[in-house]
């Protein structure tokens, strides 16, 4: 098991855990807190905190399905933008349909198979989950919104997205998912869509540079980007601005979408901003995805082609074919931005723009031949490379083969894990889950500070005693955590190794080792009984071993809990003795001992019967779904340490008698294998070496640091889960007469819960 996939699985936990406990809260939260709502930066997008946590879990679900999925690039954008083009660009084949009124429906995914039978299917994925396959000729037709009859419209509505299987070698790298115009989805479907921004690895996000500065483009990246900030941003049709460059041109436009709308949110590397000028036109011609368009459609009069001409010339003069002056190339460097940086240093054609010289230069060079009968100069194949630099795809192309496409299953699980952090930060305003859940928790509070009167001195009391709780009895558990783990341990260890001697006779054991000292070459691959033994012993006995170490625990959770309670409410009657009700300065006022006691008692009684049994089974049932039988990371690593540990103690043994028969060891494999068969002939160095061995897994086991986190972890989740269990109660009988108190306590106390829960995930990851 490398590691890569132990970071999975350790990731895969971690997600699991979280959305649980979110789904948990989001279950658990009352009507009355749907009424409190947050709103984004747009002052669109409100919602209520159970909205918030189902959000938040439907994420973490989405990341965890994606550790097991392959690259994903989501191309995103508005309607006519050139998603399309981009899309078939990067798989070098027209693969993704084009239709001539794009459907708000058609959010198309292409998926690589190597089925015959799949080839050349589209599936369709409808909202009650049930799959629609049909073949991607008649798929076309049901997505164009011109080709389709009114039956297929209702079928449509119901689709969530449409799966395309393709034999293509590209295919088995990336995933590509192409969107909807973005601007002309219906507000029932953009929930369908909206996933994307999580989902994608990578996000292209498509502007036509005419209209990059409406306010639709400002929404988009601020949604996109409070999930994902893998985005790289490409304007197309620039050519629809170059001629008006004196005014309002390219550069003019990148400077004020650079300054207005990008805001930070596109993908930096190292230093550069991914954003490229894209011309969809001239990648196609220099890819042949568009073929009869040539470099001079009339060489007899060169007129109507000096636009096309003077962009090639703009390129070759001075790196930049959107601008015919030199000098405004200074805006776009300024800003760094990628594929500028990869113009010419040295300029290929440095004199003034004349069509018919530049055409002349063209010819000489052969980058476009002269078709006599037609009287046209279609481009070679040298010219079509300079298109593609012109056109500015051959950068991307670059940039993506460097930085996009990933080139190992680590960098899988990186970005994964980017994407995690992105929700779970708090850094960049208010439209990360994070950011929304702080916003939640102010308002919940805003409307506690307007309590008054005896509502509001109960409340401030409560809180001291909640806090005092919480903070004994944390100083508590984590003084215990440490010692507890070494408890474990020598229980996991001793029945373990009570096990080995019961199942595994030592000379069994010796010949495992001989087994990974045999060259690899030697070796069948294949795992071995005494293998398969050890790690079944070691997956029974963990599933035995920690849920039982587990409860108990938190049944002594549980008991000091009750205990520090009632050591406050003492205190607090010692307190209220000595100052009295009623007589105590402002910041000495203590709680009223009829308050305190009465919730203490209450609370004994809820505690041995709801902590007792609903919260330490809750966390029983979540320990059992982990599967600790195989799919643990504990058992993982307890497997790998053992096996590493009797690779080194045979390595020992057989290095040691190699000493005494040196001439053996002389022999290459021959004398190893020599030395093994006189090892295994004595008794005793076997015993000896049995002994040393149980020894030594004790001393690797205590002392392995990923073992002993992982029960930490396990750990400080449980007294947690109590923790939260027992404020929940506190709160509840606190409240539970007086309505409105009880529900904006409850959303203060899932606030917190939820924020706890992301805080820690940050942490494991």
């Amino acid at each position: 098991m490398n590691r890569a996939e132990d970071r999975k699985d350790i990731l895969k936990q971690s997600l699991y855990r979280s959305y649980g406990e979110f789904d948990s809260l989001a279950d658990s939260l009352s009507d009355s807190c749907d009424t409190v709502t947050s709103v984004d930066s747009s002052g669109l997008d409100s919602k209520s905190l159970r909205d918030l946590l189902i959000s938040m879990s439907t994420k973490l679900r989405q990341l965890d399905d994606e550790l097991d999925t392959p690259f994903k690039i989501a191309i995103v954008g508005s309607q006519g933008t050139g998603k399309t083009t981009v899309a078939n660009l990067l798989l070098n084949e027209p693969l993704m349909p084009s239709t001539f009124d794009e459907n708000e429906a058609a959010v198309i995914r292409l998926v690589y198979t190597d089925d015959d039978e799949l080839d050349g299917q589209a599936e369709f994925t409808l909202e009650d989950k049930q799959c629609v396959r049909m073949s991607i000729e008649k798929a076309n037709q049901i997505i164009d919104t011109h080709r389709r009859d009114r039956k297929q419209d209702e079928f449509i509505r119901s689709v969530v997205h449409v799966t395309f299987y393709r034999n293509h070698p590209q295919l088995q790298e990336i995933e590509l998912i192409n969107t909807p115009g973005m601007n002309v989805i219906t507000e029932d479907f953009y929930p369908k869509v909206k996933h994307l921004f999580v989902e994608a690895d990578v996000i292209l996000w498509v502007n036509r540079g005419e209209i990059i500065l409406d306010g639709f483009n400002s929404w988009l990246i601020n949604k996109i980007s409070s999930d994902n900030q893998n985005i790289v941003g490409m304007i197309t049709f620039p050519d629809k601005l170059y001629k008006m460059d004196s005014e309002n041109g390219v550069t003019d436009v990148v400077e004020q979408f650079m300054r207005e709308v990008e805001n930070n949110k596109i993908l930096r590397v190292n230093g550069e901003i991914a954003l490229f000028i894209f011309n969809g036109q001239f990648a196609q011609i220099a890819e042949k995805h568009l073929k009869e368009i040539p470099f001079a459609y009339d060489i007899a009069d060169l007129e109507e082609d000096e636009p096309n001409l003077r962009m090639i010339y703009n390129y070759l003069n001075h790196s930049f074919g959107y601008s015919d002056e030199p000098d405004r190339m200074a805006i776009l460097e300024r800003y760094n931005l990628i594929g500028m940086s990869e113009g010419n240093e040295i300029c290929l054609y440095d004199k003034p723009f004349d069509a018919q010289e530049f055409y002349d230069y063209f010819v000489e060079n052969k980058y476009c031949i002269v078709d006599s009968e037609t009287q046209t100069a279609p481009f070679s194949d040298s010219g079509r490379l300079i298109l593609g630099e012109v056109s500015q795809f051959y950068p991307f192309r670059r940039f993506a083969d460097e930085h996009l496409v990933p080139d190992s299953f680590g960098e899988k699980i990186e970005s994964v894990s980017n994407r995690l952090k992105r929700i779970l930060s708090s850094k960049d305003g208010v439209d990360t889950d994070m950011s929304r859940m702080l916003q939640m928790r102010k308002i919940f509070n805003a409307k506690q500070e307007k309590l008054t009167g005896d509502e509001d001195i109960r409340e401030e009391d409560y809180k001291s005693f909640s806090t005092d709780l919480s903070k004994k009895y944390e100083d508590w558990y984590e003084k215990q955590i440490g010692h507890k783990c070494n408890i474990y341990t020598d229980d996991f260890i001793e029945k373990t190794l009570d096990r080995f001697e019961e199942e595994i006779n030592p000379v069994d054991f010796f010949k495992e080792i001989c087994v990974s000292l045999v060259p690899a070459r030697f070796r069948s691959g294949n795992e071995t009984p005494v293998s398969r033994k050890i790690t079944k012993i070691i997956e029974e006995t963990t599933a035995d071993v920690l849920p039982a170490h587990i409860e108990m625990l938190a049944d002594e959770a549980n008991d000091k809990i009750e205990h520090i309670m009632i050591e406050l409410n003492r205190n607090y009657l010692v307190k209220k003795n000595k100052t009295g009700i009623g007589n105590a300065a402002p910041d000495t006022r203590v709680t009223s001992s009829v308050d305190i006691t009465k919730l203490v008692q209450g609370m004994r009684k809820l505690m041995q019967r709801h902590i007792k049994k609903d919260t330490i089974q809750k966390i029983l049932i979540n320990l059992a779904r982990k599967d600790l039988r195989g799919k643990s990371q504990i058992v993982k690593t307890i497997v790998r340490l053992i096996r590493d540990l009797l690779t080194k103690l045979g390595v020992k043994f057989v290095k040691k008698k190699a000493t005494e028969t040196a001439a053996k060891g002389q022999l290459g494999p021959l004398g190893w294998f020599l030395i093994i068969v006189d090892v295994l002939t004595l008794g005793k160095d076997v015993h000896d070496m049995y002994n040393e061995m149980k020894e030594a897994i004790k001393r690797q086991v205590k002392n392995d640091q990923t073992y002993r986190s992982f029960f930490s972890d396990e750990a400080k989740y449980m007294y947690k889960e109590i923790s939260k269990s027992v404020k929940a109660q506190l709160d509840n009988e606190f409240t539970k007469d007086q309505p409105d108190l009880k529900y904006i306590q409850e959303g203060i106390t899932t606030c917190e819960a939820a924020i706890d829960r992301m805080q820690l995930l940050r942490e494991e990851i």
